[in-house]
């Protein structure tokens, strides 16, 4: 029965932090720039053209534009729709959460992690947002706890349906398939993980050779994001474009857009010395764990040093924990090679909070001390949120 109470108590909690979040904010907050040309593509996703935005037939993936459209054509072209459906799956998968958080840690932990979740701006704000992130949490939750399972097939339908919403999951597909490889199980597993994507890929390539006369399996904005991931590090550590980096030729089509980017990140790369190439990663870790959104984010500092703790008091367990770490293989390559920005966080979240709720148990079971720091922390957290322009533009300068 107490177990009953914690679900109700813990429903509660997590819609009415994210019903408040919506009926509090404008609608406007909830539409980036990114938003516009998602909800451009849903809406031409059934055109004769096939989802087309500012000219771009295969500037994104299909998996969110093709989420919008069903939810546009289900239940409205608007964005309360699309934040209630997304909160609804959201809930659905933290029953995937809650069982990944009881295999690695035990089932008080796992409430712990589902509480924490529930009340964490990164994930209640992620959820009203009109972005791919909050559709794509859900998906990699269950593709992970099916993975756990060794449902291998099925894990991999949910992963390649992840990769349609975001490319990078790959990044952990690719690591999953070797360390089941190198642990010696049956390598037909590692084809079973990449067979829906192959399947998806041929697929999208089809439709793009269709539509633009390419077979195409990516994108059409590959060079875009990298170079615009990385010129604003580069512009911070002291350089300055030149040579031949101009602006877009006009009446180029989209292909040919991305092979002058192409030379733009080429030109780029070649200019910048060895420590700008060796720093810029920890320049993008740092934006990744920037706190001002522009409002401060209490709960995310409040858990980041149990996060890192987590991860540190765990280390030991990595032989059983490998795909747990495994999934930050993800981040990595995104600062290593794009960017990782605050909003970035938010398809980590629930996979931060296993390894917090961890490093947040050890603390308390402590005692004494560890629990006057813990007091101390939350305390300090308070005080740079009601003090937080100050300590913004403190932050801004450094970074």
């Amino acid at each position: 029965m107490r177990g009953y109470y914690k679900l109700l108590a813990f429903i509660f909690l997590f819609l009415a932090f994210r019903i408040g979040y919506v009926k509090y904010c404008a609608t406007d907050a909830f539409m980036q720039p990114d938003s516009y040309g998602y909800v451009d593509l849903a809406r031409t996703a059934f055109s004769p053209g096939g989802m087309i935005t500012e000219n771009s037939h295969s500037m994104r993936m299909p998996g969110y534009p093709l989420f919008l459209s069903g939810v546009f054509r289900l239940f409205g072209d608007n964005v309360l729709s699309v934040q209630a459906v997304q909160i609804l799956i959201a809930l659905f998968s933290c029953r995937f959460l809650f069982r990944i958080s009881e295999h690695y840690l035990d089932k008080k932990a796992a409430w712990l992690v589902l509480f924490l979740l529930a009340v964490s701006y990164g994930t209640f704000s992620q959820e009203a947002m009109v972005l791919s992130e909050s559709l794509y949490t859900s998906v990699i939750l269950a593709a992970f706890y099916l993975l756990l399972r060794e449902k291998t097939l099925f894990a991999g339908l949910l992963f390649a349906a992840g990769y349609f919403i975001r490319q990078e999951i790959l990044v952990f597909m690719l690591l999953a398939a070797g360390g089941a490889w190198h642990k010696g199980k049956d390598p037909r597993k590692a084809a079973y993980l990449f067979l829906p994507l192959v399947l998806f890929l041929f697929l999208w390539g089809a439709r793009n050779y269709n539509v633009t006369g390419r077979f195409f399996t990516g994108t059409s904005a590959t060079y875009f994001h990298l170079y615009h991931s990385n010129v604003y590090v580069f512009s911070r550590l002291g350089w300055k474009a030149s040579g031949e980096i101009k602006k877009m030729p006009p009446g180029l089509d989209e292909f040919e857009e991305n092979k002058v980017r192409r030379g733009w990140c080429a030109e780029m790369f070649s200019q910048q010395p060895l420590y700008a190439l060796a720093a810029a990663p920890f320049l993008k870790l740092g934006y990744f764990l920037y706190p001002f959104l522009p409002a401060f984010d209490a709960t995310f500092m409040w858990i980041l040093p149990f996060w890192l703790l987590g991860m540190t008091l765990l280390w030991k367990k990595m032989e059983s924990h490998w795909q747990l770490y495994g999934i930050f293989s993800v981040l990595a390559a995104l600062v290593v090679v794009f960017h990782a920005i605050p909003r970035t966080r938010g398809i980590f979240y629930p996979f931060i909070l296993i390894f917090a709720s961890h490093g947040l148990v050890s603390v308390w079971h402590k005692g004494g001390r560890q629990k006057a720091w813990l007091a101390l922390w939350s305390a300090a957290n308070i005080v740079v949120y009601f003090l937080q322009e100050p300590a913004r533009a403190l932050l801004k300068k450094i970074l």
